[in-house]
């Protein structure tokens, strides 16, 4: 028996680019945590929903945080950003905005820097402290 795609409301308000970014991030992920533990989450629906889904429901409290709403430039720091969670889905929907993203382990900054290169994303640091 074949399951069905879940429904993903919030990847659906974004751009069809944003969306296959997306797709494409979660795919990077799951294809490198076969060799470096990145996350528990295995299968690439239930990353979607657990990982995209997810961070993508922070955005109406960061917009509403941002002096210049979600349109206007804005700063986030992801603390203990392992696979890139929220930062990478952050910096999808929000393109505009200068993201930090750190984490206390080199492997997770490595995949990060290397992942923000391949999917040309915009985060503006990769850290580890």
């Amino acid at each position: 028996m074949t399951r069905a795609a879940p429904a993903l409301p919030l990847l659906g308000a974004l751009s069809e680019g944003q969306q296959e970014m997306a797709r494409e991030y979660i795919r990077t992920v799951l294809e490198t945590n076969e060799s470096v533990n990145l996350t528990a989450v295995k299968d690439f629906d239930d990353a979607m929903v657990k990982h995209v889904e997810d961070s993508l429901s922070l955005l109406p409290v960061l917009d509403r945080c941002s002096p210049a709403g979600p349109d206007g430039p804005a700063s986030l720091l992801d603390v203990g950003s392992g696979a890139g969670l929220p930062a990478f889905v952050i910096a999808i929907a929000r393109p505009q905005w200068s993201i930090v993203a750190m984490d206390t382990l080199r492997k997770r900054c490595d995949f990060m820097t290397a992942t923000a290169d391949k999917l040309g994303l915009q985060v503006s640091r990769v850290g580890e402290w």
